[in-house]
């Protein structure tokens, strides 16, 4: 699962559009629509984003599922 998926999963849990998370980011909504649909954001803006929906990164062993 990319980032842009978990993104997209968080939106929907909290309720939010896209729109709404461009209006926090101070971003325009189709830019912010094309990263996430091409799954291209680098850790600054997942940084950002994270940061915006009130969420945490995490790592995760792939093969154990350990979240570290």
């Amino acid at each position: 699962m990319g980032i842009a998926k978990n993104i997209k999963k968080c939106l929907l849990d909290k309720n939010m559009k896209i729109s709404d998370l461009a209006s926090l980011l101070n971003t325009d909504v189709k830019a912010l629509s094309v990263k996430l649909s091409r799954d291209s954001l680098n850790y600054k803006s997942i940084e950002n984003i994270v940061n915006a929906l009130d969420c945490d990164i995490r790592l995760v062993d792939k093969k154990t599922n350990t979240i570290y």
